[in-house]
């Protein structure tokens, strides 16, 4: 029976071992939320940290990693070295059936939305994806005219995107970033007033 058991748990480990997911591109978004959120709330040894990513980004339970050989672990540990590094940075146009809006044709309460969202702006990222990937179609001149924002349930969309890859979703922060900046430049530009100069 011990034989048995035994063999049988290293088989168990094992095809644990080969459905690890190999990278970001195998990390779901609401899995990557999880991480982070983790990552912010836990402080422990790097080694019970992982095993808390362990649980996060597979179905192996805390017993059974508890279970495990040190070196099995740290062979799974070795294997994630992966999230050491961010996931992928190139913003896709297109995902699935939407595509991203233009932001400089946000309207002023899509942007107060966005700017809302972003307080929380990982917890918060499948919901700010669905306010700025929307269904399209085009009309008799090929033009591509985007879904109004009133017809969106960006709760109900943003299920949608919590299930694809972070790799899909992730350089959205840089964007939007990006765009706060330009935002705040130009804002400084229009109502920054120099003070003149006393003369001496």
């Amino acid at each position: 029976f011990i034989y048995y058991f035994f063999f049988n748990f290293y088989g168990i480990i094992m095809e644990y071992l080969d459905n690890l997911p190999s990278g970001w591109s195998d990390i779901k978004v609401f899995q990557y939320q999880d991480l982070i959120e983790y990552d912010r709330n836990t402080v422990l040894s790097v080694i019970s940290k992982y095993i808390g990513y362990i649980e996060i980004i597979s179905d192996i339970d805390y017993d059974i990693i508890e279970d495990m050989d040190v070196i099995d672990v740290n062979n799974i540990i070795k294997n994630l070295q992966w999230l050491k590094k961010s996931p992928q940075n190139k913003l896709k146009n297109d995902i699935g059936d939407y595509k991203l809006i233009n932001l400089s044709k946000l309207t002023l309460g899509e942007y107060i939305d966005i700017v809302n969202f972003k307080k929380d702006l990982i917890k918060n990222l499948h919901i700010i994806c669905s306010i700025l990937y929307r269904r399209y179609k085009l009309d008799d001149f090929d033009n591509i005219i985007m879904e109004d924002y009133s017809n969106v349930d960006i709760y109900k969309r943003g299920e949608y995107f919590l299930d694809l890859s972070i790799d899909d979703i992730y350089p959205i922060i840089k964007h939007i970033n990006d765009f706060d900046e330009h935002i705040l430049k130009v804002y400084h530009n229009l109502f920054h007033i120099e003070e003149p100069e006393e003369n001496l």
